[in-house]
């Protein structure tokens, strides 16, 4: 399974007219892509900038070039797009994913916090990377599941976790390595296998 992860920022003035035509363009431009499993459109605020993120989790890479074509990692937009984001992204993350943690879909309660952790190594080989991350302390970092990601990062390997949470207090002081989200809209296509 692959995630993407795309990052943008906007004028917190249009923060609010963004999300509502993200919500209306983002997660449908997804949803008749084959091989797209969840959708997450994430925001929080920066100093002056509110930030979206869309954080997509898919079955293969060529899953992920049926929506976005080539190259991959190229951040695909749509038209409204420049009007609101300042200096737009021109590329997109993309991430392995190696592990997953009771990823139980509740939607009556969904998770309404996402927290984003990164880590960077100087291993040459990611499977090196990951031998920290035992599997009982990764089931039980958040309250909502978990994935645990890796990419190759240059010289290195960047491994990442998110953990999905009830609600900011669920989720505990925030690392100084994490990045937290409001979920906007989560939407489950299908549930990892």
């Amino acid at each position: 399974m692959i995630a993407r992860l795309w990052q943008g920022r906007v004028p917190a003035a249009l923060a609010d007219e963004y999300r509502a035509y993200q919500e209306e363009v983002g997660p449908p431009g997804y949803r008749p892509i084959a091989g797209v499993r969840r959708i997450y459109m994430l925001g929080r605020e920066v100093d002056e900038f509110y930030e979206i993120a869309m954080l997509t989790f898919w079955d293969s890479l060529a899953a992920v070039r049926a929506f976005a074509g080539d190259p991959v990692d190229r951040a695909r937009y749509y038209d409204r797009d420049f009007d609101f984001l300042v200096n737009p992204p021109e590329h997109v993350e993309h991430f392995d994913v190696l592990a997953t943690a009771d990823l139980v879909d509740r939607p009556n309660a969904p998770e309404r916090v996402v927290r984003l952790h990164r880590t960077r190594t100087s291993c040459a080989d990611g499977r090196h990377a990951t031998i920290r991350y035992d599997a009982p302390a990764f089931t039980t970092v958040s309250n909502r599941g978990a994935y645990l990601l890796g990419r190759d990062a240059g010289s290195g390997y960047e491994v990442a976790t998110v953990e999905l949470w009830d609600s900011v207090n669920a989720a505990g002081p925030l690392p100084a390595t994490a990045e937290a989200f409001d979920v906007l809209v989560r939407e489950v296509i299908a549930e990892p296998e």
